[in-house]
């Protein structure tokens, strides 16, 4: 999936893409190196709204993670009965197309059904405050692993004439959550929690 919607057309400051809600699934055929199909994922926040991560839990179910500005929602999310878009025309899902331009009520009109997404964690209303979580997984039945992302230990930006960046002691932090039917009435006593070495 792609983090961000595409400033498609393109434009001065990404301005298209700020105000976009849509951005896309593409599945890909490694052996032939060709994507064979797009989806429309429509993101809960515009300007905000990223997927950060994605992971197959099924053919054509997968969970995602989506943050926003000061959310952060554990999705599945559904390709059965969506629209491939690569099937559309290219005025619509292109390059220099309007897909991006449309607000997720004018998706129908055109002829596309958007993945399906169901809340399964809020992960906020879960006590989880961590800024950066950017890995998801399937344990097993119960349980999913959340994994945070540290950037490398970096926390300023490279100084290119030195090679030097300042640095910042947070390994990531990996939280095991149960999910299941009864997930919403989780709190946070039922997340395990645990740093992983620097």
């Amino acid at each position: 999936g792609l983090e961000s919607p595409l400033d498609n057309p393109p434009s001065e400051g990404a301005r298209n893409s700020k105000r976009s809600r849509i951005t896309r699934l593409i599945e890909v055929d490694p052996a032939r190196k060709v994507a064979t199909a797009q989806f429309a994922y429509v993101l809960d926040e515009a300007g905000e709204g990223k997927l950060a991560d994605l992971c197959a839990e099924a053919d054509g179910v997968f969970l995602a993670i989506e943050k926003g500005k000061e959310s952060m929602r554990l999705y599945r999310v559904r390709v059965e009965a969506s629209t491939n878009l690569q099937r559309l025309s290219s005025a619509l899902s292109g390059p220099g197309g309007k897909l991006e331009s449309l607000a997720p009520e004018q998706l129908a009109p055109h002829g596309i059904a958007p993945l399906r997404k169901e809340l399964q964690l809020d992960l906020r209303a879960l006590g989880l405050k961590e800024e950066k979580f950017e890995g998801v997984d399937r344990v097993d039945e119960k349980f999913i692993a959340l994994i945070t992302d540290n950037d490398f230990g970096l926390a300023g930006a490279l100084d290119h004439e030195s090679a030097l960046a300042e640095t910042k002691d947070e390994p990531p932090a990996l939280y095991f959550v149960p999910l299941d039917r009864k997930s919403t009435r989780l709190n946070s006593s039922h997340v395990k929690r645990s740093r992983m070495p620097s």
